[in-house]
């Protein structure tokens, strides 16, 4: 593992120079090595959190499965990744093909020897692997105390002839003769996710182009007034519209109660309101005097009725004009938001060419006079402070022409 410090700042201020730039070359450079498996990260944004900057996922075996299939799996997942846009770089350093050995425990002869095959177990993680003992205080800080052979005598499998395990009869026996070494080839180690075992995936997002407030293009002048039709996009105001509209069917509706319902057909002769054929007009006239004068006696049923529709009407119209006076002032407060935007946008523009100046000259005093750098920074802090309401001012005129947008019905 290589820690690589880059340099400067100031010293890197081309766009290649950046650390996502650097690791793609890595990357590139390092592609046609298929003997090792090469990964570069940055180090994580708030230390202490994770090893490296990005996102990490875990691969979950819930069925029990073999570890190499796990591997396959989570292979694909990774060649799922890698194919998505958004995705900078996803792998993963787990592999089932570390060198090991395979440790075997000659049973029977532990037994003849009258030696427990767990103490050559433990024997052997202790000296190989280590054992914890106990804590220490010291400088008023925790420390742990491990038993572990030192890295000279555990080297090779010929160690094993000067490790020990005291037998039933008290005399010492070496381990190496209770043990069967193979070499294997497995996992070196595998993690366990909410209790399945798992393999984590590392990964980093793709390098996002952002362009600036300054290349973003909007119109630099709006005519006076807007037209009142625009305001027809509005779904707001269709629904209004169209609620009128309803209304004012609604009052024709119940104003055709007041009279009776007769038509005369060209093919039936006379009809009823029902469409049936009248076939002796005089007689039905005669037997039905009482249903051509019904809405007389219905009139004042009819009258409320006309009533009722008349004032959902009016109160349609009202909504209707109230709608249209939201809306034409929330473009007037658009338009307001952008104008005023604009004017402090211009004097905050030039607020930074004069801070800028002031800085240059606040430079040359300090280094041709007896000034103190605090009046450079003093006039640094300024500099910085008038940028950010130009940055400020810039957003709010942007904002302003997004809010006339949808002031105007866009966007819907």
């Amino acid at each position: 593992m290589f820690i690589v410090r880059l340099k400067l700042w100031d010293e890197r201020t081309e766009k290649e120079d950046g650390i996502n730039a650097v690791i793609n070359e890595i990357y590139r450079r390092t592609d046609d090595i298929s003997s090792a498996q090469i990964m570069a990260f940055a180090q994580p944004m708030i230390p202490g959190y994770g090893v490296s900057s990005g996102f990490e996922i875990y691969i979950q075996d819930q069925k029990g499965g073999s570890v190499e299939d796990l591997l396959k799996y989570t292979r694909q997942m990774i060649d799922a990744l890698n194919a998505r846009p958004e995705i900078g770089r996803a792998s993963t350093s787990f592999d089932t093909k570390c060198p090991q050995f395979l440790v075997e425990v000659d049973a029977a002869l532990c037994k003849r020897n009258g030696v427990s095959p767990s103490d050559i177990l433990s024997t052997l993680s202790g000296y190989i692997g280590g054992n914890y003992a106990s804590n220490m205080n010291r400088f008023s800080k925790l420390y742990r105390v491990m038993v572990q052979a030192s890295p000279e005598f555990r080297l090779d499998t010929e160690a094993l002839n000067n490790m020990f395990v005291r037998n039933s009869n008290g005399e010492m026996s070496p381990v190496s003769q209770y043990l069967t070494l193979t070499r294997v080839y497995g996992a070196e180690s595998l993690t366990r996710f909410n209790l399945f075992s798992a393999i984590s995936v590392n990964g980093a997002p793709q390098l996002i182009t952002r362009s600036t407030l300054d290349n973003q293009r909007f119109p630099e002048s709006l005519s006076t007034g807007v037209p009142l039709q625009l305001l027809h996009r509005r779904p707001d105001i269709r629904q209004k519209e169209a609620e009128l509209a309803e209304a004012f069917y609604a009052t024709n509706q119940a104003r055709s109660a007041f009279y009776p319902s007769i038509t005369l057909g060209g093919s039936a002769g006379w009809t009823n309101s029902a469409g049936g054929a009248i076939t002796n007009p005089g007689q039905w006239l005669l037997s039905t005097v009482g249903s051509l004068v019904q809405p007389l006696f219905n009139r004042g049923q009819n009258i409320a009725n006309l009533k009722v529709a008349k004032a959902q009407q009016e109160e349609a119209l009202l909504t209707f004009r109230q709608s249209l006076l939201d809306a034409g002032t929330e473009v007037n407060d658009a338009l307001v938001q952008w104008q005023k935007a604009q004017g402090r946008l211009a004097l905050s523009k030039q607020q930074v060419i004069s801070l800028q100046s002031a800085v240059r000259s606040s430079e040359l005093l300090m280094r041709h006079s007896s000034q103190n750098y605090l009046e450079v920074l003093t006039a640094r802090q300024t500099l910085l402070q008038a940028e950010l309401s130009v940055a400020s001012n810039r957003f709010d005129e942007i904002q302003g022409v997004i809010n006339l947008y949808h002031a105007l019905g866009g966007g819907y």
